[in-house]
Order: C-alpha cells, then structure tokens, then sequence
C-alpha cells in the first residue's frame, strides 16, 4: 500500500495519539481548516479527558456521558451511536484490538455503559456529578 493508504497502528493511536482525529488522507486534503473540537461541546479535545470509539471518533468522555445520559433510560445498548458515524459506541465481544480493550476500560466506570459491555448495573450516584467540560453546544 502506499503511505498514504496505511491505517495508523492502535497501539499509536492510544499512546502517542490520543486525542488525534483519525481519517483519510483525501479527506486530510479537503479539510484544510480543520480544528480537533469535540463533536458535542465544540470546545478543543485536549482541554479535556477523551475516550476513542472503535469507529475512531474521539469525544469528551464527559461530553459522551451527559449525551448518553439524555437519552431514554430503556434505550437499548444498540442505540448508543457515534454522533458522527453512526456506529455503535460499544465494541464487539469479539472486538480484542487496543483500541477497543482501552474504550471497555474507560466506560465500565461509567453506569449508562454498563449494559452495553456486559457488566452489572451500578446505581448511579446523583450528588456526585462527573467534572468536565461546560454544558455541551446546542
């Protein structure tokens, strides 16, 4: 494949890179005014803790949490969607790259995600809201 063609190793993209947008070099040339901002509060990503989807998108995680939080409670874990591609936000059981042991890693502290990877319900507790970012952009 040519450079340009190659797909970015995982483990660089958790390690050295995580908060880079990831896509392809045609769209790198189409998006010459491009700014790394959280698709939900469109405040910079690296003024913030973020969390890598499989689908390589990259958000706040508090961002992805008020947003998962919004929806219904007996919205089905199938339902949680990249607000960008669509794809579904929880990885694959059979899903074992970095990139997708680093996202289970990061959501099973969150309670809404619990569902969607398979582990226990944990009550959510209400006096404790999780810090971040301002309220997201409307």
């Amino acid at each position: 494949k040519q450079w340009y063609q190659r797909r970015v190793r995982d483990s660089c993209l958790l390690s050295n890179h995580a908060q880079c947008i990831v896509q392809t070099y045609l769209k790198w040339l189409q998006d010459s005014e491009y700014v790394p901002q959280c698709r939900l509060c469109s405040s910079l990503l690296n003024e913030h803790p973020t969390v890598r989807l499989t689908c390589l998108h990259v958000f706040h995680k508090h961002c992805l949490t008020i947003h998962a939080q919004s929806l219904p409670p007996t919205t089905a874990p199938a339902s949680y969607t990249c607000l960008t591609c669509q794809e579904g936000v929880f990885p694959e059981a059979s899903n074992k790259s970095p990139i997708a042991e680093a996202l289970r890693k990061s959501l099973a502290t969150e309670t809404w995600a619990r569902p969607g990877l398979g582990l226990p319900v944990r009550e959510r507790i209400p006096d404790h809201p999780p810090p971040g970012p301002p309220q997201l952009a409307s």
